[in-house]
């Protein structure tokens, strides 16, 4: 659990962040929430990558992907048609979702094998 900590408070800021975002208590008060989420994400799977204790595959190109689709349907949000940048952000998401299937997937395997 020690190592899972980063993970843990990544996910819960995350979670904080889209709570502010959608309960409009602030306008950009769930940005630091949401950036300081990803960043404790983005820590733990690079610690995971130098430990050894992941190997990156195939699945990472399901997180590249779904963040290219995620970010440019929100770019294009307020420059297309309303339902429009829902057909980007919808793969995106799933295949972010896809990557992180894999990546617990992944690590519990290797888990198994130590």
């Amino acid at each position: 659990m020690k190592k899972k900590w980063t993970l843990l408070a990544g996910i819960t800021l995350l979670l904080t962040g889209i709570i502010l975002r959608f309960a409009g208590i602030e306008n950009y008060l769930f940005i630091p929430f949401m950036a300081a989420g990803g960043l404790l994400k983005i820590y733990y799977i690079t610690n995971q990558i130098i430990t050894g204790t992941y190997k990156p595959g195939y699945e990472i190109l399901f997180l590249i992907l779904g963040l290219i689709l995620f970010f440019s349907g929100i770019a294009l949000k307020h420059t297309l048609h309303e339902s429009t940048y829902f057909f980007l952000i919808l793969p995106g998401l799933a295949l972010k979702l896809i990557f992180v299937l894999a990546f617990i997937r992944c690590i519990l395997l290797n888990r198994a094998e130590f």
